[in-house]
């Protein structure tokens, strides 16, 4: 009990400074946004764009709103590799429960020349946060960060708090919480 009370009186300024630096905007990308040179972020529109994605050289598809968005091997054939799995776009939904297998599909991806796009619905939240925790462990930087980095491409991003929360916590597990110290530093003067 005293180490979770700890744990977040730790993570409680990382979670406040993000919500910050990620307010609600009602401008929506009409494309997918280019994260990395191997990694786009977009929405189920973007996805069933297939003039788009060739245009773009997208080479695998990270679905992670199956229920919802109808798309599939089918539609894009047996040249796009495929990943699909339905993951609540809930404050108390388990994100990070995709974290391996994403991050392995996109590693996979990007050591073959392939590029990937990852989308949900809209592209905000549930995508966001895989994005996000992507270009954390890839990049090798924290959370407030990564989530800015794809802001400043992206006008809407991670406006789920519960999501917020937990790449706070991954961050920390992963030992990059700390590289964002100095963003809270800024704050307080």
């Amino acid at each position: 009990m005293e180490k979770e009370f700890k744990t977040e009186l730790e993570e409680a300024p990382y979670i406040a400074h993000m919500q910050s630096v990620l307010p609600f905007s009602f401008l929506f990308p009409s494309e997918p946004t280019k994260i990395l040179d191997h990694l786009y972020l977009g929405s189920e529109q973007d996805a069933t764009n297939l003039k788009l994605l060739k245009e773009l050289g997208i080479t695998h598809i990270v679905n992670c709103a199956s229920v919802y968005c109808q798309t599939g091997p089918s539609l894009y054939g047996s040249s796009v590799k495929y990943l699909a799995f339905e993951a609540e776009d809930d404050s108390d939904y388990d994100i990070m429960q995709h974290f391996p297998q994403v991050f392995s599909f996109i590693e996979d991806a990007r050591k073959k020349g392939g590029k990937v796009l990852i989308h949900c619905v809209v592209g905000i939240n549930r995508s966001g946060a895989l994005a996000v925790a992507y270009l954390m462990v890839h990049q090798k930087i924290g959370p407030i960060s990564a989530a800015c980095d794809i802001r400043k491409l992206r006008s809407n991003l991670l406006t789920n708090d519960g999501f917020q929360r937990q790449l706070i916590s991954f961050a920390r597990k992963q030992n990059l919480l700390h590289l964002d110290a100095d963003k809270l530093n800024k704050t307080k003067r």
